[in-house]
């Protein structure tokens, strides 16, 4: 009869047969049973309590062949959606599934296949105010082991906008084709408490995967990122995208990996970045949203956690573009294993804590230039920064040919760091010869049983102090382990023949770094003497370079100060590049 599906209608009898069962109970099943049915109208409307199950999401194909905006079935309250193929037959404006103020939904067990120009999924984002947040929101929905097809289209699978308590896990995500510019997932705008678990995401070419934009709360873990990427050079796209004050996101324990194996050159990288911050501020108002209308959230991207994950390959792990004055309250990043990559960031989380923790960065990259033009593998930046029990063998293949420093990783604090615990591997040379860990900049620290990643040994940093900054008294009565540098009046400082003082009550290491000149007649030497007053100075350590050796190699004079007690350095054909000192406490 008229509502059985199969009937020759523009809907194959399934509008018919939804309207029934509920006209009739209320609600019910419509079960459909294997073939192919074609779609010819615009919409499917799901009444209140309805479901739609096929026999088989193999044999039950359900085709769109309306030529224009259509959505083949329209959400409304408690419906469910299972065991189908649905076939957007190559349509450019047909979107399989469309909810917009829907309760209560269930998406599972689907097969969606030929993408046209529009989505397979759209929940809200369409048309958005203006001038404030949508007035109707979905809410309490699962989209769940469902396969989605991606061959080139123009726009993402599934796009997420005006939502609420959505959790989208153990879904297959496939794309193969060439570049193409929007995401296969964004998470748009106006959405709080989204859950993104247990998918895989497969891709052949270098596309950006999911966008997470104007959200909060937001949970992405246990997801598997599979690039097969043999060759694939350049470094623009991305796994993960925040953007727009996303706020409370949760990136744990996700794999991404390249399954064609690890690049061979600088110039092949599976992929760019793990995170991209893209737009990562915006403040609330007409024309700053994410759709160029309003803004839901103000502020920038912030309360961040990217925990236990595990990327291997592709240039960076983290990136931020089109950003200006990025500031956030907390960034943890804690038990990561991370191989085959160029660097961490070449940019600084700037916020108030920043938790680098028991992270573990292995580079085996042995063909060619790792880490690239003095960039360090990590820098990061706040107000406080934590950096304890990391594991960075860094870039050590490459040595740097940059005038400047080339340091594995940056950390520059505007009040306190910890940095303890760390086993760091160098990463080329700066214009001093000096191989550089690291390179701190704190008002106070506590620099703790650092050690180098190949040897064992202790480390002793390349440090600088705040500007202006000579020794701090003010360090001496803290917890913490305190450092400065005598460089901040004159490059060549300490003067040669003047005295100093090492005013902590703690012994200090003094490294200075000096430009040997001698001539075809007479040495280069450098000594150090020190004492418990400033006229009882006893020489300790001297380095000479030979008359008529080379003339600009660099060498070391390393002493040690006893707290309290003075000192001075005296040079003869020679110069001050730079000079550590180091204040212990332990």
């Amino acid at each position: 009869g008229q509502n059985c599906v199969g009937q020759k209608t523009q809907t194959a009898g399934i509008q018919e047969a939804m309207y029934y069962v509920y006209n009739t109970y209320g609600g019910g099943k419509v079960f459909i049973r294997s073939g192919q049915y074609y779609i010819n109208t615009n919409v499917m409307q799901m009444p209140p309590n309805v479901e739609v199950e096929g026999e088989s999401e193999y044999t039950t194909e359900i085709i769109q062949q309306y030529n224009g905006v259509s959505y083949t079935f329209a959400l409304s309250k408690n419906n469910k959606i299972k065991h189908l193929t649905l076939n957007a037959n190559s349509i450019a404006q047909n979107s399989l599934i469309f909810g917009n103020g829907a309760k209560d939904f269930e998406i599972a067990y689907n097969r969606f296949i030929n993408q046209g120009a529009t989505w397979y999924i759209q929940l809200g984002c369409g048309g958005l105010s203006s001038s404030s947040p949508p007035s109707v929101f979905n809410e309490r929905g699962e989209i769940h082991h469902n396969y989605f097809q991606n061959v080139s289209s123009g726009l993402e699978n599934i796009i997420i906008c005006a939502t609420k308590h959505l959790d989208f896990h153990d879904n297959y995500l496939g794309y193969t084709g060439g570049p193409m510019n929007s995401p296969v997932l964004t998470v748009y705008s106006y959405n709080e408490d989204i859950k993104l678990r247990r998918n895989y995401q497969y891709t052949n070419a270098p596309i950006n995967l999911w966008y997470i934009f104007d959200s909060k709360d937001v949970v992405i873990e246990d997801n598997t990122f599979e690039f097969y990427e043999p060759s694939i050079s350049g470094y623009g796209n991305f796994v993960l995208e925040l953007g727009f004050a996303v706020k409370n996101v949760h990136i744990r324990r996700n794999k991404v990996f390249n399954s064609a194996g690890p690049a061979l050159s600088v110039n092949a990288d599976t992929f760019g970045y793990f995170i991209q911050l893209s737009w990562a501020c915006a403040n609330s108002g007409a024309g700053n949203g994410p759709d160029r209308n309003y803004q839901w959230l103000s502020g920038c991207v912030d309360y961040v956690y990217v925990e236990d994950n595990h990327v291997d390959g592709g240039y960076g792990v983290m990136q931020i573009q089109n950003t200006s004055n990025y500031s956030a309250t907390l960034w943890a990043i804690e038990r990561n294993v991370m191989t085959w990559l160029r660097f961490f960031a070449n940019w600084g989380i700037n916020a108030q804590t920043v938790l680098f923790r028991g992270n573990r960065e292995i580079t085996y990259q042995k063909y060619g230039q790792i880490g690239g033009n003095g960039s360090p593998w990590l820098a990061l930046s706040g107000t406080n920064i934590i950096f304890t029990d990391n594991v960075i063998t860094g870039n050590q293949p490459f040595f740097g040919s940059s005038s400047g420093p080339f340091n594995n990783v940056v950390l520059t604090a505007n009040n306190a760091l910890i940095a303890e615990n760390n086993l760091l591997g160098g990463s080329g040379y700066p214009s001093a010869g000096m191989p550089n860990w690291w390179y701190l900049n704190a008002k106070y620290a506590s620099v703790r049983n650092n050690k180098d990643f190949f040897t064992g040994m202790r480390l002793f940093p390349y440090l600088v102090p705040p500007s202006g900054q000579y020794f701090n008294t003010a360090w001496a009565n803290t917890p913490f382990i305190s450092f400065s540098t005598l460089t901040n009046t004159s490059a060549t400082a300490p003067a040669s023949g003047t005295t100093y003082q090492n005013v902590t009550p703690f012994d200090t290491d003094v490294i200075v770094v000096v430009n040997m000149q001698p001539t075809s007649s007479a040495a280069a030497t450098a000594s150090a003497s020190i004492g418990p007053s400033s006229s009882s100075l006893t020489q300790i350590e001297q380095i000479q370079a030979p008359a008529g050796s080379t003339s600009g190699q660099y060498m070391i004079l390393r002493f040690r100060v006893p707290a309290q007690w003075y000192f001075q350095v005296n040079l003869s054909n020679a110069s001050i590049i730079l000079t550590t000192v180091i204040v212990h406490s332990d």
